[in-house]
């Protein structure tokens, strides 16, 4: 499901994290440095931290973000680094486990001097937020659940939850959708709280929110579901549940000779979706750009550098959009980073806070930050799912709203 509470889509981190913390609880801490530390390594190394579930239940959609980060890191300096600083990213796995994610955020910040924590991709949520606020040290973007509104040290890189909403529903123009369903996890309270957003973009874009209703993650059978949504007239459904549990839903509907349009964004859109028949024709919005696209030097290099350094992850499940939204974040630090007067956190935030209208090379839409308050882009991109692939539409070009407040 989302994964974002306002940078991507935040559904369906939140509903696994409540899913799993139960089991979780009792993970230990464990980190994974992508580089060794050599001795006497410079000083002028810029270190990056980087924490995420990266094993266990709920580290589904971001099982290729360790060998993707490394891809970076070595497309990164094997291009010359960062104004001639080399760069060394250090990941840790919070296993969805918000105590690990804690701990795994002070050991970066005080025994490996990270400058940032960048492309945090945890289902534990970012409660760590709190913790690197007081140590000033800036959070560059998060694929999974992102810092409080109030957080001024968090920089949100790419459309927010709320952009994607809208861009899903205005995805169901496209295919003449005038009755729309959505089907929301029953297991988190914030699911339910994104029906009134699906319900004020649908009137806005001249629809009916005909339909909406709770399903759990793991019911046994999702056939009265796809029933009510089709006695309803809905004929695009927006399932704001796990990747597996959309399939399951899919195909459930398939099998009542039911087959609305699937508006399923997320930072799972990759092979889990593109594998089940039932999904094809599905149009998903993204608030960076779709990680299929190859159309000029900024996503080029997106998949020069996994071809090179990462080239297992083209034949993976985890070869997805949620690879899109890391590489951005990290795009995001290079373009900061190189306006930077120190290698200190508070250097990076100064020259973070300078950055407008900054586009990554077409990488997401206009995003620009302050120095006084969290700034969301309204950005999105979309893309269709056609007889098992992925296809930009209008090549990727980003559609800004303005913004609702």
């Amino acid at each position: 499901m989302f994964t974002r509470l306002h940078v991507r889509h935040p559904l369906r981190a939140l509903s696994r994290v409540l899913l799993t913390l139960c089991c979780l609880a009792a993970a230990t801490f464990s980190s994974v440095a992508l580089v060794e530390s050599p001795a006497g390594a410079a000083p002028s190394t810029y270190v990056i931290g980087n924490i995420g579930t990266y094993t266990g239940p709920a580290s589904g959609d971001y099982i290729e973000i360790v060998p993707l980060i490394k891809a970076w890191q070595s497309w990164t300096n094997a291009h010359g680094g960062i104004n001639g600083h080399q760069v060394k990213v250090i990941t840790a796995d919070d296993q969805a486990n918000p105590s690990l994610g804690l701990q795994a955020a002070q050991k970066l910040v005080q025994q490996d001097h990270a400058i940032a924590i960048v492309g945090s991709s945890s289902n534990g949520g970012t409660g760590y937020s709190t913790y690197l606020q007081g140590a000033k040290v800036p959070l560059i973007g998060a694929t999974a659940n992102p810092a409080a509104p109030s957080d001024l040290l968090f920089f949100p890189v790419g459309g927010g939850a709320l952009s994607v909403q809208a861009g899903s529903v205005a995805s169901a123009k496209l295919v003449n959708a005038k009755k729309i369903a959505v089907i929301y996890c029953a297991e988190a309270a914030v699911c339910k709280q994104f029906v009134p957003v699906i319900q004020t973009q649908a009137t806005a874009n001249g629809m009916t929110l005909s339909y909406s209703s709770a399903a759990p993650e793991s019911a046994p059978s999702y056939t009265a579901y796809c029933v009510s949504a089709k006695q309803s007239g809905a004929t695009a459904i927006i399932p704001a549940l796990q990747g597996n549990t959309v399939v399951s839903l899919a195909q459930g509907c398939a099998s009542q000779n039911y087959h609305p349009t699937w508006l399923a964004s997320s930072p799972g859109d990759g092979p889990t979706f593109l594998k089940e028949p039932a999904m094809n024709g599905s149009i998903v919005a993204e608030g960076v750009f779709p990680y299929v696209l190859n159309n000029s030097p900024a996503t080029t290099a997106f998949h020069d550098a996994i071809k090179k350094y990462a080239p297992a992850i083209l034949k993976s499940t985890g070869y997805n959009q949620a690879l899109a939204y890391v590489w951005s974040d990290f795009q995001m630090f290079a373009k900061a980073a190189s306006t930077m007067k120190s290698n200190t956190p508070a250097a990076l935030t100064t020259s973070l806070t300078k950055v407008k209208n900054e586009t990554l090379g077409g990488l997401i839409g206009p995003q620009s930050y302050s120095a006084t308050k969290q700034t969301n882009s309204t950005c999105y991109a979309l893309m269709k799912q056609t007889d098992g692939k992925y296809v930009a539409i209008d090549g990727g070009a980003f559609k800004c709203p303005p913004a609702t407040s």
